[in-house]
């Protein structure tokens, strides 16, 4: 019922189809943990297109101890330097182990049979928090939307999915305008708020634009191939994009 192909989804990229790599790997982390009887303590994961120019976010990572384990970590400035794709970033992600779930099984939210669609005929939109909230709709005896949603618990602050699948019926809103689907694991860790602003003269989000995501400064470029000569030779370029 929620393919990723509705409309108000359209993941035009086809960036959820390296989820499904993710999703298998991390269950090989799982039974791997069963095996051996003790769990990782952070989860890193990277594309394989990108190239590590410093040291784990460890040495980036401006906090520590019981605040650094309480939050999960992508490279400062998401897919571009607009702050609206703040912490959004499918290059690299990294979680202590007690937070990965919602990132790593993110598929979830359109495979399970307890989803809403966002094309469901009762939505009632609203700008509040950048996308359609769930609002429910009872005029003339017909059925509202379920109450729950896939953002961060609002009493907690607990990741949606940090527990375990979906077991009730939920709404998955549609993304926002100009957002790729990496918005989903990032409303996952938050209120589903996009960022549009930060402190004056200074490169760190607010917190509250993120939830339990951070952003952190950690430098990486893209590896491309490229053919350069006439001989079609192929060398390898590096293409900097951002830290």
């Amino acid at each position: 019922r929620c393919s990723p192909t509705n409309r108000s989804y359209m993941d035009r990229a086809q960036s959820l189809t390296q989820w499904i790599a993710i999703r298998r790997c991390y269950h090989q982390v799982q039974r791997y943990e069963e095996h051996r009887g003790a769990r990782y303590t952070w989860i890193y994961r990277t594309r394989t297109d990108v190239v590590l120019l410093a040291d784990t976010p460890f040495a980036a990572v401006s906090v520590s101890g019981a605040t650094a384990t309480g939050r999960v970590y992508t490279p400062i400035n998401g897919m571009s330097g607009s702050r609206m794709y703040a912490c959004a970033n499918d290059m690299i992600f990294v979680c202590p182990r007690a937070l990965c779930r919602p990132y790593f099984e993110l598929l979830e939210l359109w495979t399970s049979p307890h989803c809403t669609p966002a094309s469901w005929p009762q939505v009632a939109p609203s700008e509040r928090w950048g996308v359609a909230a769930a609002v429910g709709i009872n005029a003339k005896g017909r059925a509202v939307l379920p109450a729950r949603t896939i953002f961060a618990d609002e009493r907690t602050g607990a990741p949606n999915g940090m527990s375990g699948p979906p077991t009730e019926p939920y709404w998955l809103p549609p993304k926002p305008k100009k957002m790729d689907v990496h918005y989903y694991f990032y409303a996952r860790y938050s209120d589903g708020r996009i960022c549009t602003s930060r402190p004056p003269g200074s490169s760190v989000v607010p917190r509250r634009c993120c939830g339990l995501m951070a952003e952190a400064l950690w430098p990486y470029t893209i590896a491309r191939q490229c053919t350069f000569d006439h001989d079609l030779h192929q060398r390898p370029a590096v293409s900097c994009l951002r830290w």
